[in-house]
């Protein structure tokens, strides 16, 4: 699924906004992209798997965006990134019978990342998430009515820099924990997702 109006012109925005701010204050620049397996967390409805009754099940989508990032101290940095975050879940009814939510979103973490050791290439990173919903549909049917129009939440991962001269590529593994019910109408419903990114810092 790709951007399209309103939601296209509001990230470019941000992410002009992004670069200008990164080409003044930021020691790294970030180019990011990446698959997300996500899901939703509802409750208040008993889970049996099929074929006795349904389940929620990971869907995947794509991530991609731009960060920033400042050098605090020489182990810690703080990172600022802004991302079309595609989430969502698949929903399984029974045998031969699926509900696929597409829920998109413009995701702004905020992320603090912990190096190991000075010069260590493995670190951990964690901080908090809030996100724009741009749509949320399943099988082509609109749920925007019924949907909050924001998403809160937190994120915990790892990440690897391979360096090579004048820049470096990473890797990083993030788990998504929405804290806001996303449905109005209907059982609390909230996001979770994990995330491979692959990027390169300039």
């Amino acid at each position: 699924m790709t951007l399209k109006g309103k939601p296209l012109k509001k990230f470019l925005f941000l992410l002009s906004i992004l670069f200008l701010v990164s080409g003044v204050y930021a020691q790294k620049i970030n180019l990011i992209g990446g698959m997300s397996f996500s899901r939703y967390h509802v409750e208040g409805l008993v889970y049996i798997l099929p074929p006795f009754g349904p389940v929620w099940r990971y869907k995947p989508g794509f991530i991609q965006g731009i960060g920033i990032e400042f050098k605090i101290i020489k182990r810690l940095s703080l990172e600022a990134d802004v991302l079309y975050f595609q989430k969502g879940s698949n929903y399984t009814l029974g045998p031969g019978s699926k509900l696929t939510y597409n829920l998109n979103t413009i995701s702004f973490p905020l992320l603090v990342k912990f190096a190991f050791l000075p010069d260590s290439l493995p670190y951990i990173l964690t901080g908090g998430e809030f996100s724009i919903i741009l749509s949320h549909m399943v099988d082509g049917r609109d749920l925007m009515e019924s949907t909050e129009k924001h998403d809160y939440g937190i994120l915990l991962g790892v990440g690897y820099d391979f360096k090579i001269p004048r820049f470096s590529f990473f890797i990083e593994a993030r788990y998504h924990i929405g804290l806001t019910d996303i449905e109005i109408r209907d059982f609390e419903r909230k996001t979770r997702a994990f995330a491979i990114i692959i990027g390169i810092k300039i």
